[in-house]
């Protein structure tokens, strides 16, 4: 990812999440990355919940739900993968890079 390419989709989901919460790219950027994985995490205990309904309740409805909660354990997933490296282009990340 360029320089350019990470500051439009800092931007972009800027945009999108909380946009009148963020007083710089830094913030933003760092904001986003939290939301996201915290929505990992959700997604993760929904799944777990999930796995839990098909034993107690309707088998097909705890399914759906698993593959619904999995959908978005994916995305959020990408998205924080996404925001972590456009962070580290600018050297925003708190993640050391041993390659430099």
């Amino acid at each position: 990812m360029t320089e350019i390419e990470a500051h439009e989709f800092i931007e972009r989901w800027n945009r999108k999440i909380f946009s009148w919460r963020a007083k710089n790219e830094v913030a933003a950027a760092l904001r986003i990355q939290k939301f996201a994985m915290g929505c990992v995490f959700a997604m993760f205990l929904w799944m777990f919940t999930a796995i839990r309904q098909m034993r107690h309740a309707d088998f097909y409805f705890g399914i759906a739900l698993g593959i619904l909660a999995f959908m978005a354990f994916c995305f959020s997933f990408w998205l924080a993968s996404k925001i972590h490296q456009a962070r580290r282009v600018f050297g925003y990340s708190q993640i050391i890079n041993r390659k430099s």
